[in-house]
């Protein structure tokens, strides 16, 4: 590359000098914005992932046993005189417990989990057959029928509430498994980009060290032989000019 610069003007040497220390700085921000990229691209598949089916195996949990909260306190009453903001509680909770699980059928993609898909469709079966007894629970609540409603209560709704709370409970541990494995694999990723990135960083800084010093000497050498050779001529020794190789004009 040195040889090449010979004989280039000052300012040609200049261009071709920082404009290679400027590819390897667009070098270096191109793969460090590929780096931020990957570690955006792990954040947005561990929130989508991981972090949503927690919250979904969660929400089932929770509101499954606010429905059974809810309707086991309304029984050992005996009353209905709320009825109406009871109702809206108990449909707003089986809202949050059938979009809970549509998630975790979209979510769980990370997992690749055959058994964890399974507990997903159980979970489905369940949550579908207990909101038709939940609905004969709360038409016998709304008549003033208890014994009707604490029978279904009994023999049918409280059994599929315990069924869907152990699904729930099952699946939250292949979550936990499913989610533990996937970070690994997220910080493995984002540790081979940083390692990467740090490399290219060295390299680019070793090139851009190497560039320095050949812009710098096509620019000193010239110099250096030319006071060499008007030095030598300044003496008496008119031949040294035949050893002259730099042919610019503008230094």
């Amino acid at each position: 590359m040195q040889k090449l610069l010979h004989n280039l003007s000052l300012r040609k040497k200049m261009i071709v000098s920082h404009g290679s220390l400027g590819l390897l700085a667009l070098l270096v921000a191109m793969i460090g914005l590929m780096c931020i990229t990957l570690m955006l691209g792990n954040y947005t598949e561990f929130r989508e992932g991981p972090i949503a089916s927690t919250e979904a195996v969660g929400d089932v949990l929770y509101y499954s046993g606010d429905i059974k909260g809810g309707i086991t306190g309304v029984l050992s009453q005996n009353s209905n005189a709320y009825f109406d903001s009871f109702n809206e509680m108990m449909t707003a909770d089986a809202e949050v417990i059938q979009s809970a699980i549509n998630t975790l059928k979209t979510s769980l993609d990370y997992a690749d989990s055959a058994e964890a898909m399974a507990l997903v469709d159980s979970l489905g079966r369940s949550f579908t057959s207990g909101e038709t007894v939940r609905t004969e629970i709360m038409n016998a609540i709304r008549a003033g029928n208890f014994d009707r409603a604490a029978t279904l209560y009994g023999m049918e709704y409280r059994v599929i509430i315990q069924d869907i709370q152990t699904t729930a409970k099952d699946l939250k541990l292949l979550v936990a498994e499913s989610n533990d494995t996937f970070y690994h694999f997220c910080l493995k990723k984002a540790n081979e980009g940083v390692t990467f990135l740090l490399i290219a960083i060295v390299i680019c800084l070793m090139l851009g060290f190497l560039m320095t010093r050949v812009g710098s000497a096509a620019v000193r050498t010239p110099v250096q032989q030319l006071m060499h050779i008007s030095e030598e001529m300044k003496n008496g020794n008119l031949s040294v000019a035949d050893t002259l190789t730099y042919e610019s004009q503008d230094e």
